[in-house]
């Protein structure tokens, strides 16, 4: 984490929400930690983020990004799923921004996303071959009545 602060403190937005924000730190070095955890479920608002709270929320994006297709609806998710994120997006005009660049940074790294789009993309074509094969099989019954 103590790695993180230098890079984060380069950016003027993020320097201020550093201080004006305990939990964004925390929360960020989970995210570039980027390991499948259970879903945190953090219902606070702004104001009543802590350091603790940052890590739960930072350690869900993995999974939200394992969840959705794109980064983009991956950050999209774990934003909304969190309302005190959701006011520090509103606050934040970099926020959404930076997370949707490291995010994608991150599933292209991440042997975990690799294999999970692509377990979603066999049971897609799975289950238009199946879809093909149920319209066959009605139309040769419709045939021989």
């Amino acid at each position: 984490m103590d790695q993180l602060r230098p890079v984060l403190a380069q950016f003027v937005p993020s320097r201020a929400a550093m201080e004006d924000h305990k939990f964004l730190l925390p929360m960020l070095a989970h995210v570039v930690l980027n390991k499948l955890r259970p879903p945190s479920d953090v219902k606070k608002a702004l104001s009543e983020l802590t350091e603790e709270d940052g890590r739960l929320i930072g350690r869900s994006l993995a999974l939200s990004l394992a969840t959705y297709m794109t980064a983009h609806e991956g950050v999209d998710a774990w934003i909304v799923g969190c309302p005190g994120l959701r006011e520090f997006d509103d606050d934040q005009a970099w926020f959404r921004v930076a997370v949707i660049a490291v995010a994608t940074k991150l599933l292209k790294e991440a042997s975990w996303g690799a294999k999970l789009r692509l377990f979603a993309g066999a049971g897609e074509e799975i289950e238009r071959e199946e879809r093909k094969l149920y319209a066959r099989e009605r139309r040769g019954s419709h045939a021989n009545t």
